[in-house]
């Protein structure tokens, strides 16, 4: 398991501490006596405890004071105490749990809501840093770099890797198709078809590969491999385009905490942000998406307006109108059995760009992510709306890389 651990050495702590008065940074570096290590897992206290999976975690007052070497000035008595200790406040990869969770964040059990009842989870913990002044101090050791106070990226990019792609849930227009080593989604209609998640590290690649076409030739219409950038064989965008896929432009993977996210931004002087409830918000989404994107989005449109039938509804959509034109649209989508809802479109027409439409599109569907108990927010963004996600508080997990394949009807 991970944790803190404060190692005596006057050598490190005279060296933190001069080093200290400079910048703080100096008290969790790589000289410094405080250290994100790998520690043997502790023994449980009693037979009548359980070990949980940590979500958040925080570092107390005292103990951030005893990192700092000033802890006398808050409490003598854990000051003294200088000898080698583990602080298990946060382990990340301390996954092992006695007690079952269900996926959108509650646990069953004992503890604030009683035996048995649904208590609320906390975000995925385990990032190796606080927050002091300006900047994040990040502790030395091993993959000792986070995301925020809150957030583990390793944790949540697993969550993401479990949820959305290994055991994603259908809808009423799809099915899943899982295997050992490959999860598909299959449209009935024109909706999006393709691989979601590969693990070939340990079988033939090339036969997993000749496989999926042969399984997806009946479609008679392209199809996706939706790759990302950690997935392996390491050539496997290689093997891909050997085998006839093309790569479309690559995207970055976005996550963000919805709390930590400003919801504030509305909309500027002159822009009414519209939900889409009926056939001509659709048309009027599907319109912006065609002239900002190019190409033909139709399909959004058809998925979109059977949304409208169902409560609660698995997508909502907005359109941002400037008198009687629309000039930018986007969608949510709100996935069954998921702590992520997704970002979808957010196109701005070229001479609205730079005003705060983007932004606004964004906390409103954030709002209404919220209002659903939905924890994150995903986004697969393009290079333009990437630095703009990410100064809203998004952070980057990983690149993903849409290789299509063309379709074709299966011989008879």
């Amino acid at each position: 398991m991970k944790a803190l651990v404060f190692r005596h050495s006057l050598a490190r702590e005279a060296a933190s501490a001069i080093g200290g008065r400079a910048a703080r940074r100096a008290f969790v570096s790589r000289v410094a006596p405080v250290r994100l290590e790998d520690v043997d897992e502790q023994p449980l206290p009693a037979s009548d405890r359980v070990r949980v999976r940590t979500t958040f975690s925080g570092l107390c007052g005292s103990d951030v004071k005893q990192i700092l070497l000033n802890g006398s000035r808050d409490n003598p008595l854990t000051a003294g105490v200088v000898s080698a200790r583990a602080r298990a406040r946060g382990g990340r990869g301390a996954r092992r749990a006695a007690v079952p969770h269900s996926r959108r964040g509650f646990r069953r059990g004992g503890g604030a809501g009683g035996p048995g009842q649904r208590v609320p989870a906390a975000h995925p913990a385990g990032a190796a840093s606080w927050r002091t002044g300006r900047g994040a101090i990040q502790l030395a050791g091993r993959r000792a770099w986070c995301w925020n106070a809150a957030v583990d990226r390793t944790a949540v990019l697993a969550e993401f890797d479990d949820q959305m792609r290994r055991n994603p849930a259908g809808g009423p227009r799809s099915r899943v198709e899982r295997e050992p080593h490959v999860t598909r989604l299959i449209s009935s209609d024109d909706g999006w078809s393709g691989v979601l998640w590969a693990d070939l590290s340990s079988v033939a690649a090339d036969s997993v590969i000749d496989a999926e076409v042969s399984r997806f030739a009946g479609l008679g219409r392209p199809w996706e491999w939706k790759y990302y950038s950690y997935d392996q064989p390491a050539d496997l965008p290689a093997r891909l385009h050997a085998a006839g896929f093309v790569p479309e432009p690559p995207e970055t993977l976005l996550v963000a905490p919805i709390a930590d996210l400003n919801l504030d931004a509305s909309a500027p002087d002159g822009v009414e942000l519209v939900p889409v409830t009926d056939a001509r918000g659709v048309s009027a989404l599907v319109g912006v998406h065609d002239e900002v994107f190019g190409g033909d989005h139709a399909a959004t449109g058809s998925a979109i307006t059977a949304a409208l039938a169902s409560q609660p509804r698995p997508v909502e959509a907005v359109v941002a109108v400037a008198g009687d034109t629309a000039i930018s649209a986007g969608r949510v989508e709100f996935p069954a059995d998921s702590d992520f809802a997704s970002l979808w479109g957010g196109g701005t027409l070229p001479a609205w760009r730079g005003r705060g439409v983007f932004r606004s599109l964004v906390a409103y569907r954030a709002g209404l992510a919220r209002e659903r108990g939905y924890r994150y927010l995903q986004v697969d963004a393009s290079a333009d709306s990437s630095p703009i996600l990410q100064r809203l508080g998004f952070a980057e997990l990983a690149r993903t890389t849409p290789f299509v394949y063309p379709g074709y009807q299966a011989a008879t």
